[in-house]
């Protein structure tokens, strides 16, 4: 399973938090259903609160994975009812542990991709970028998310004209760290790369980025108390359970 280990790290990293909680008794285990029994058993489990990182696949051969701190009884059960299983990781804190968060604010009005950043980091970089490049950028609001955050986006229009326009946008899935990333390092990219063929996209068309379009959501995944969520409407585990 060659693909095992990119996917955990990118698939954990909602359970990084400010919080120093230690995950390591944790364990990832695969699961696969050959039989609609053995899906309809998959979802009763995930009804009673075990952990699916992306949900019961529904698909007989295809694969879901859990997150559980009892390993033997989910095992136990898993065997009992005859649905074949596989530990892909027998400690998530050493996942955890690849991943670095940022902790030290922007520096020097930059982000670094070589660690993760916060929303209002994220923010606070969008605003220093309007500033510096006053004449061809700026940001404005999307409007606010159901918690009230603001959706903050960015424009980069270097003629003044209307051009033809590309959007992107990331972070619709809040976890998907790498997402938002990305999209910040395709701005970074058009402002501080003098490529000529970067600069030949920029003479042709107008880019508007929204780095976090999943605000509320990505801000819980760096909240302290909440270790596991998609959509803050859907809360699958909290301290209080």
């Amino acid at each position: 399973m060659k693909y095992v280990a990119p996917f955990l790290i990118l698939g954990l990293q909602l359970l990084i938090t400010n919080e120093a909680k230690d995950y390591s008794n944790w364990k990832v285990i695969e699961v696969t259903p050959t039989s609609l029994k053995d899906v309809k058993v998959l979802l009763q489990m995930e009804s009673e609160r075990v952990l699916f990182l992306n949900g019961v696949s529904k698909t007989l051969g295809s694969s879901s994975t859990i997150l559980t701190d009892s390993q033997d009884m989910l095992k136990a059960n898993l065997a009992n009812a005859g649905i074949r299983s596989e530990i892909l990781s027998h400690n998530i804190q050493e996942l955890i542990n690849r991943e670095v968060v940022n902790k030290d604010g922007i520096i020097n009005g930059q982000l670094s991709w070589d660690r993760y950043y916060n929303l209002t980091d994220i923010y606070t970089w969008m605003d220093e970028l309007a500033e510096r490049h006053s004449k061809f950028v700026k940001t404005f609001s999307i409007g606010t998310t159901y918690e009230g955050r603001e959706m903050k986006a960015i424009v980069i229009s270097k003629s003044g004209e209307t051009k033809p326009a590309i959007w992107v946008d990331s972070l619709i899935h809040s976890r998907e760290w790498i997402a938002g990333a990305v999209g910040t390092y395709v701005i970074d990219q058009l402002l501080n790369n003098d490529d000529e063929e970067i600069q030949n996209w920029l003479d042709n068309y107008d880019f508007y980025f929204l780095p976090v379009w999943n605000a509320d959501g990505y801000h819980y995944t760096h909240a302290e108390v909440i270790h596991f969520t998609i959509y803050t409407s859907y809360i699958l585990f909290a301290n209080s359970c």
